[in-house]
């Protein structure tokens, strides 16, 4: 005869346990009842066959990297959900977990919190039901880079130390202290900046994810031009601030030519000064972007080239005077080659020309060439005819005087089967004269001895047919010669064919 209600079904399930929820639900009904205000009202009277359902607490959290601990944590109504309780609840060694925990709320909002201020009481860390939270395994990850020997990311043991100066050890240290501008720190809470200095002093542990970079002092770069070795744009490295003499090193140095430094920066000219100053020059600083100078003192040389045995640059600062004669004999004297028999001298953009010819050089020999004059000797270009058409060896010849035009079809080997000697062309002096047609079949039968003498220049040429076309042998001619002129410059005026 027992009244059937809520509290007494529940007192004959054998009660409610720990991890029981507030709420308790008839589910027939599909009604919900908190449990504490059924303690102090009337009980809740249940029909026949109604079904009571006591669900499981959601004061729970998940526990993620805590050794043997992994997995659901409840709690009891009675007891808190904060940090330090679920830390009791996971026993063991406090030292043994990692100082950086990580909470991640139902809501998907992530906390980090630091255990030791949760063990001084700093931080009342309350969680919320089902939520994770994370134990890192105490491996540290921090950046290192800039002016180190290994810069990248290196984990470190919970038993290793993370000391300023441990993390650059372990990434191979600083390769010059003295080059080293900054030590710039962002453990998480801004970035700090030390010097080299203070390395010594900073015995705080970094925590995870700490970035250090160490900032060397910037390099200088330089354009370098000029009369140096390796002119371009250097770059200057040095532990006190660059100097002129540190860019010109970069350089390669000057050459034994140089007469003047000038440092130009943006449009003003900073410094200019000898070169043979340079060494004074220690304390003249430079800037990135400096274009430095380097002229030749051209007071000191002279240059020949042309036609001589020893072209080139030549120093005459020993000398007290400067003479043709003496240019020529620093450069070897004219070529096996006979010379056109003229000097041009090019002094400060004026040009004289001195006759060299065998029987004038005794006379101009003495005559003064200023310093840094350009002495040229122009080639004498050999005088040559051409043959061409119909004859064994076409092609171009050095000339000799009085030669005629039966002789220089001779010297290219005489007609083939198939040129017409009656009609040979000529072009006296070259292919802008007048053509004649020589009939040089007869002459050749009859021994005729007369013949006009060829000028330097002549062309010959030899057709294969009684009828002249004039228009069409200066086509092929004209072509013959370009090929001919082409092969010559090549050759340097002395290729010749035959005899």
């Amino acid at each position: 005869h027992e009244s059937p209600n809520l509290l007494a079904a529940i007192s004959k399930a054998g009660g409610l346990k720990d991890t029981a929820s507030d709420e308790v639900r008839i589910t027939t009904n599909n009604r919900t009842y908190n449990w504490f205000s059924l303690m102090s009202a009337s009980s809740v009277r249940l029909e026949n066959d109604y079904t009571v359902f006591v669900p499981k607490s959601d004061a729970y959290v998940y526990v993620v990297g805590a050794s043997q601990s992994n997995g659901r944590v409840d709690f009891s109504a009675e007891e808190e959900m904060t940090l330090l309780a679920l830390l009791g609840k996971l026993g063991g060694d406090p030292s043994s977990f990692s100082s950086d925990v990580t909470i991640i709320a139902p809501d998907g909002t992530v906390k980090n919190v630091l255990l030791d201020d949760v063990f001084r009481l700093v931080r009342h860390t309350e969680l919320e039901p089902r939520s994770t939270v994370v134990f890192s395994d105490g491996t540290k990850r921090i950046t290192v880079l800039g002016y180190v020997r290994n810069p990248g990311i290196y984990a470190f043991s919970p038993k290793e130390k993370t000391t300023l100066p441990d993390v650059i050890a372990r990434a191979g240290g600083i390769p010059d202290v003295v080059r080293v501008e900054a030590i710039l720190v962002d453990a998480g809470r801004g970035t700090d900046q030390y010097i080299v200095e203070d390395l010594k002093s900073r015995t705080e542990e970094l925590p995870d994810l700490s970035f250090v970079y160490v900032v060397p002092v910037p390099a200088v770069s330089v354009l370098v031009l000029g009369d140096v070795r390796s002119p371009g744009q250097v770059v200057v490295d040095s532990t006190d601030t660059p100097s002129i003499v540190d860019a010109i090193a970069a350089a390669g140095g000057m050459n034994e030519t140089a007469g003047k430094v000038t440092i130009i920066r943006g449009s003003e000219v900073i410094s200019s000064f000898l070169a043979e100053d340079l060494g004074h020059q220690t304390l003249q600083s430079i800037q990135s972007g400096d274009l430095i100078m380097v002229s030749r003192d051209e007071e000191r040389f002279v240059t020949v080239l042309g036609d001589v045995k020893n072209p080139g640059i030549f120093d005459i600062s020993r000398y007290e005077r400067v003479s043709v004669g003496l240019v020529l004999s620093l450069a070897g004297g004219l070529s096996d080659a006979s010379s056109s028999g003229h000097a041009y001298i090019l002094s400060d953009g004026k040009e004289q020309v001195v006759d060299i010819s065998p029987e004038r050089f005794t006379a101009v020999a003495d005559k003064e060439v200023d310093r840094g004059s350009l002495v040229f000797i122009p080639p004498q270009i050999p005088r040559s005819f051409f043959v061409f058409g119909e004859v064994t060896n076409p092609g171009v010849f050095a000339y000799t005087t009085g030669i005629n035009a039966l002789e220089a079809i001779i010297r290219a080997g005489g007609p083939t089967q198939y040129g017409v000697m009656k009609n040979v062309v000529v072009f006296p002096g070259g292919i802008d004269a007048d053509p004649r047609i020589v009939d040089l079949d007869s002459a050749r039968k009859s021994g005729d001895t007369a013949l006009e003498a060829l000028p330097a220049g002549s062309i010959v040429y030899i057709p294969r047919s009684s009828i002249v076309n004039v228009k069409e042998i200066l086509s092929i001619v004209g072509s013959s010669l370009s090929i001919v002129n082409s092969a010559l410059n090549i050759a340097g005026h002395r290729l010749f064919w035959g005899p």
